[in-house]
């Protein structure tokens, strides 16, 4: 009996464990979606900037 006690724990451990990887896979998935959305978005600022940057130039 205390064998299959051993044997539950440690497949209910492995179970967690296999929980914990899988949110943690989906966890690092969700922030490199939002930091590639930053950085476009950084991106598309930086160059608005840059264009308004120019016409200013352009005009003085």
């Amino acid at each position: 009996m205390a064998g299959n006690m051993k044997w539950v724990r440690y497949g209910l451990r492995e179970i967690a464990s296999n929980g914990r990887r899988e949110c943690m896979d989906y966890c690092r998935i969700n922030v490199s979606e939002e930091l590639g959305r930053y950085v476009a978005l950084w991106l598309e600022l930086g160059r608005y900037v840059a264009t308004g940057q120019r016409a200013c130039a352009v005009v003085a």
